[in-house]
């Protein structure tokens, strides 16, 4: 099934110079930074969102255990491969720019030592070309990984192979638009991991590889095998990484590796279908029973509860009613106020440009939209207020569109208006900038922290 498409298309797609390649991992800088880590963070056997987004890639992760004594070393490493289904020239297999699309396939690997063993452990993740519909059966063929082999130099090659624990499938939903008809369809992504023992002999290997990159070929149950770079800042962490138990005891670390529900994702997989599922392009994923397959969702064009994008005539309509009605009135923002806001999401702009123009404070009728921005790309955090009553929202941007929960917000070229509408409504109304910043719940603080999102928005005039 999947076999056929990408060793056909996907692969060599990727050698093409038409497309601009985003997303890849950055050089390493010369002065290598080591971070700390919780155990818990990189346990996987809860899966991960798409990409890892939050993984520290190309340094040395001091692996930590509850308390804060260090137990290991790790570094980890991913790589990307797209082939863009519509009019977009540029390839975002992480989904950091355009969010995760058809056609994606993303490898993320983990290289550790700890006091119990050394490891390896690689997750396989692919959206595959619609419709999209893989059993858990043909998931464990096509995407469990059973050998690991690495080139590392002078004609040296380090086979991995697994070690004896049940491999893991996952399976998630996922909506993305197509840029040559502005809808939004839906689709899923699947993911599977395993993990690799290394012993004294593969570490002595892998610590002394030769500069530069390494070649990697990951091999599947069906037999079809993928081959990929490890960056050059990945090869040159391992003599650190497997210095720290260079006698790698056989069992791995992986066996002492605790069984519990992981920090890292959290809440994610609670996503109702049609509820925030629309605002994470890249959900948690969702483990699948080896004997059950996953649920049959099919990509839907139109669905009833998707917020359609607004046609130029939609645009045209709402210009015309804030032009007729003197609707710029309803922006409640002093001098100062709009000062602080304009020169907030200027600051902004330059961090993460795609959601500078919509962080801040807005309103229609009694209803409060607080826009916070995130440090990672094209994510907000979103409290809507109304009277009492006080939700929180992951939000995308894409475009001129930020989705979150329910509704979709819409730029329309006034700095201090939006355009706004309900799911499954077709109505669309302006929404207006007022200055502010939401008394945030304790729940909402600790989601803040996992987004990473600013807790502050530019203050009222006169307030404390």
């Amino acid at each position: 099934m999947l076999r056929p498409f990408f060793q056909s298309r996907l692969l060599p797609l990727m050698m093409a110079p038409l497309f601009l390649t985003i997303g890849m991992e950055r050089a390493l800088s010369d002065e290598v930074k080591t971070v700390n880590l919780q155990e818990d963070a990189l346990i996987t056997i809860r899966g991960l969102p798409w990409a890892a987004p939050k993984w520290p890639y190309n340094r040395v992760v001091n692996i930590e255990k509850f308390g804060g004594a260090v137990v290991g070393k790790a570094v980890l490493d991913r790589h990307g491969e797209q082939v863009p289904i519509d009019n977009v020239l540029i390839k975002d297999p992480f989904g950091e720019f355009y969010g995760l699309k058809p056609v994606s396939l993303v490898f993320v690997s983990q290289w550790g030592s700890k006091q119990a063993g050394c490891y390896a452990e690689m997750l396989v993740q692919v959206a595959p070309p619609p419709p999209a519909n893989l059993s858990a059966e043909d998931a464990l063929q096509l995407l469990v990984p059973t050998l690991i082999e690495i080139a590392v130099g002078n004609g040296r090659v380090v086979e991995l192979k697994p070690q004896k624990i049940q491999p893991k499938v996952f399976g998630g939903e996922y909506t993305y638009q197509d840029s040559r008809d502005q809808q939004r369809y839906r689709s899923n992504w699947y993911m599977a991991r395993n993990i690799f023992a290394v012993n004294a002999n593969q570490a002595e290997m892998l610590r002394t590889a030769q500069p530069g990159k390494a070649t990697l070929r990951v091999s599947f149950a069906d037999g079809n095998a993928y081959q990929f770079p490890i960056g050059k800042g990945t090869v040159s962490l391992w003599k650190e990484v497997y210095d720290y138990n260079p006698t790698c005891r056989p069992g791995g670390a992986q066996a002492k590796r605790p069984t519990t529900t992981p920090t890292t994702p959290t809440t994610q997989p609670q996503v109702k279908p049609d509820d925030k599922i629309a605002a994470r392009p890249s959900p948690a994923p969702i483990e699948l029973p080896p004997e059950a397959p996953p649920p049959p969702k099919a990509p839907v064009q139109g669905n009833p509860s998707e917020s359609p994008f607004p046609s130029n005539a939609e645009f045209a309509a709402i210009d015309r009613q804030i032009a007729s009605n003197n609707l710029v009135s309803n922006v409640r923002l002093s001098s100062t106020e709009r000062k602080k806001r304009r020169a907030f999401q200027q600051g902004w702009m330059k961090a993460n440009p795609s959601i500078a123009r919509f962080v801040g404070t807005w309103y229609a009728g009694d209803l409060t939209f607080y826009i916070y921005p995130s440090k990672f790309k094209r994510r907000v955090c979103v409290v809507t207020q109304q009277k009492e009553t006080i939700d929180y929202h992951l939000g995308v941007v894409s475009g001129k569109e930020l989705r979150f929960g329910s509704r979709s917000l819409f730029w329309i070229e006034k700095e201090d208006m939006l355009a706004a509408r309900e799911t499954g409504t077709s109505e669309l109304y302006p929404i207006f900038a007022i200055a502010g910043s939401a008394q945030l719940p304790p729940d909402v603080v600790v989601e803040f922290d996992k987004a990473d999102c600013n807790k502050s928005l530019p203050a009222a005039e006169g307030a404390s």
